[in-house]
């Protein structure tokens, strides 16, 4: 057997990108396209099912031409026998009047919205039973593609952290039900952080890499992170997608999503992950210490970063003397047409010793203004970091 999967994750469609300015309708658009690109490239890549695990939209209850909008790209692909199955996120979570409540459509299979029904028939084509014992866990099989599916939709927003111990103990029980049966590939769809303790109010619920293990699947398709990762080494099959367009910019590696190759080898399953950049953006997250180079070289590396595809996020930092703080916003405007988009932040400090009051005149403004600041940043009333911004800006001010 072999099997071609895509994974693609975290969409977030709707999101409101206000930090993009007036870049935030453009992007909201350019979302939705990569998307349909990514849905077609998957369909090129000769697919047979499209796994999204959580926040396709950025929240629950989108309106109707959203989802009409995204029916229909959901039919463009099931349109070719390919299936699609969805699990909520903790955006868009399977709660009270959620989109994906009463999501009815040919070939696409929400996680949890018919989990309790033993061996019902669902529109998508599968067959979805609920596990043994535990109701939080969704499972779906496709028998004709050899694979079976295990999910944990997000109901509240405190519940995209899934009791794996629970899990894995379903998994194990339905193997041991159905020994000698045709043996399918296991794939489990998680949507939840790593690495995270929470008391659920049952027990101390831990999200580990050695939890995502005791599952013993041949693919842990995950979501949350908006960052392509491997979480999973030698030990197991384990990535989160990331998101296939950039949402952020914090982000190190979105703009992906994945294409897993499932192989039979004798008696098991071997998943081969690929990383398709689908994203035509690029993230340059970039830092100058001012007082180590000049206005000139900071200039000369953005103009050799110019390009209409290009996010820049850069940080300025080091110790400048006062009267040579740099306008984020003149050199934003400057060079914002030759990017996607370009932000500037200041977080120089002023030169050591510099905005101590003995190194300033006696009874002077500028003196009184530092003891101000330093008073209200000693008695907590402001941050370490905001009183060096503000002694910064007032100080330099003092010197034009």
């Amino acid at each position: 057997m072999e099997l071609k999967i895509a994974h693609i994750s975290d969409i977030h469609l709707g999101s409101k990108f206000l930090f993009l300015g007036e870049k935030a309708n453009e992007h909201r658009e350019r979302i939705w396209q990569t998307l349909k690109k990514s849905l077609a490239d998957a369909v090129a890549r000769n697919c047979k099912l499209v796994v999204i695990t959580g926040d396709i939209f950025d929240y629950p209850n989108p309106g109707a031409k959203d989802k009409e909008r995204l029916e229909g790209l959901f039919s463009e692909v099931v349109d070719k026998g390919i299936r699609v199955v969805i699990l909520p996120g903790n955006h868009d979570l399977l709660g009270d009047g959620s989109v994906w409540g009463n999501w009815k459509q040919s070939g696409v299979h929400v996680c949890g919205q018919k989990n309790g029904v033993k061996g019902e028939a669902n529109v998508d084509g599968g067959t979805n039973r609920n596990a043994a014992s535990a109701s939080v866990f969704d499972f779906v099989e496709y028998e004709d593609l050899g694979v079976q599916i295990w999910a944990s939709a997000v109901t509240a927003k405190k519940s995209s952290l899934p009791d794996l111990e629970a899990l894995a103990r379903e998994i194990k029980q339905h193997k041991s039900a159905h020994e000698g049966k045709q043996d399918l590939a296991r794939i489990v769809l998680l949507h939840s952080p790593l690495d995270i303790n929470i008391n659920s109010g049952k027990g101390q619920v831990n999200i580990t890499k050695d939890s995502l293990a005791k599952l013993e699947a041949d693919y842990i398709a995950l979501g949350d992170w908006h960052s392509t990762m491997d979480v999973g080494g030698e030990q197991f099959t384990a990535w989160y997608a990331g998101s296939p367009e950039i949402l952020s910019l914090s982000e190190k590696d979105s703009g992906n999503y994945l294409i897993i190759n499932l192989i039979s080898e004798s008696d098991k399953f071997k998943a081969r992950v690929e990383k398709v950049r689908i994203s035509e953006l690029q993230l340059h997250r970039k830092q100058a210490d001012l007082s180590l180079i000049k206005l000139t070289e900071l200039t000369r590396e953005l103009e050799s970063l110019r390009s209409p595809n290009n996010i820049v996020n850069l940080v300025l930092r080091g110790e400048i003397e006062p009267g040579n703080t740099l306008d984020t916003d003149e050199i934003e405007s400057r060079f914002s047409a030759e990017f996607y988009y370009l932000r500037v932040r200041d977080m120089t400090k002023i030169e050591a010793g510099l905005s101590d009051t003995e190194n300033l005149p006696k009874g002077s403004i500028q003196s009184e203004f530092v003891r101000l600041i330093k008073k209200r940043q000693d008695s907590g009333e402001i941050t370490e970091e905001v009183a060096g911004m503000a002694l910064k800006i007032g100080l330099s001010m003092f010197n034009k």
